[in-house]
């Protein structure tokens, strides 16, 4: 897009015609450029400048789609390395790019919103852009101005006090502070130093150990062998008690079997069925007992009665 510029205002200043400036373009090509003019030209000897200059624009411009451009343009913030009049060009070309159609005043309000909120410096781009401003230098200015003075005041600047707070999730797009990377850079130099200081320690007491006379090496072995074998024997005495417990409970629970449950009897008490009195069951009534024998006395033989009578009556 530079290039293009530059060249249409040589053309306009020189007065080139339009044949004139097919061969200076040509002139001023390079590399794949003026590979590409030569496969144009090859092509078709009669082509026009415009045509031609086209062709070139749409082969080497890098000019997206209005709406990918725009997408762009949404999601674009400020690098770390970047400086904030850089980064107000680069929204200015998104700009062109993303709205060509649209008047100039929309696109100046969309660059410079997004010049505030992709601004590095949080506070600052809010500022700015609650200042209402109408162009892209004032929004440069207004911030810097901001910055300026939060310096002036606190003594530090805005930026310097973001990176150090400011906690950034994305290592491919991010980088941590100074102040990070030293206290990272401290912690590890300690637990190091604290390594090797255990371990020179461990080195130590080992080698006081291997110093000792062979005298007090054989006495601290033999009593460590004595109170080893020690607990070895309260070991065995425990284990010994403990299995011939457990044969006890086992022969005990052989020998007994378990009891059948003993069935309580009911605490109410005994009524009999016949009287409904206390104290006794049916079979043994005495209001049963004697109306049995009151049936038994009435009770007639037949048999009795006629051999005591007889038979009135001849054979």
């Amino acid at each position: 897009m530079g290039f293009k510029h530059k060249f249409m205002r040589y053309l306009t200043v020189r007065n080139w015609t339009y044949a004139e400036s097919r061969d200076y373009l040509c002139w001023c090509l390079e590399g794949k450029a003026s590979e590409f003019y030569a496969t144009l030209v090859s092509r078709n000897q009669d082509i026009g400048f415009l045509e031609l200059l086209t062709k070139m624009e749409k082969r080497f411009g890098g000019m997206p789609l209005p709406d990918t451009a725009q997408e762009q343009l949404s999601n674009s913030r400020q690098r770390h390395d970047e400086t904030l009049e850089e980064w107000a060009d680069r929204v200015m070309q998104m700009a062109t790019r993303a709205f060509p159609d649209l008047p100039e005043d929309y696109m100046y309000r969309q660059a410079i919103k997004r010049i505030c909120h992709g601004c590095l410096d949080r506070e600052a781009g809010q500022h700015a852009v609650n200042q209402n401003l109408t162009t892209v230098d004032m929004v440069v200015d207004r911030i810097k101005s901001y910055q300026f003075n939060h310096k002036s005041i606190y003594d530090r600047s805005r930026k310097d006090f973001r990176e150090v707070k400011e906690v950034q999730l994305s290592m491919s797009s991010s980088e941590t502070s100074e102040d990070e990377d030293s206290a990272q850079i401290r912690q590890v130099r300690q637990s190091r130093s604290r390594e090797r200081n255990s371990g020179r320690q461990f080195f130590d007491r080992g080698r006081f150990k291997g110093q000792r006379s062979d005298k007090d090496q054989g006495q601290v072995g033999k009593s460590e062998v004595f109170e080893l074998r020690k607990e070895m024997g309260e070991i065995r005495d425990n284990v010994k008690s403990l299995i011939e417990h457990m044969e006890t409970l086992k022969t005990r629970s052989y020998n007994s079997p378990s009891p059948s449950p003993v069935r309580n009897r009911s605490p109410s008490p005994i009524r009999c069925y016949h009287c409904q009195g206390q104290g006794h069951y049916a079979r043994n009534c005495p209001k049963k007992l004697e109306g049995n024998k009151a049936a038994k006395s009435k009770e007639v033989t037949f048999s009795d009665d006629l051999n005591e009578k007889g038979s009135g009556q001849k054979a």
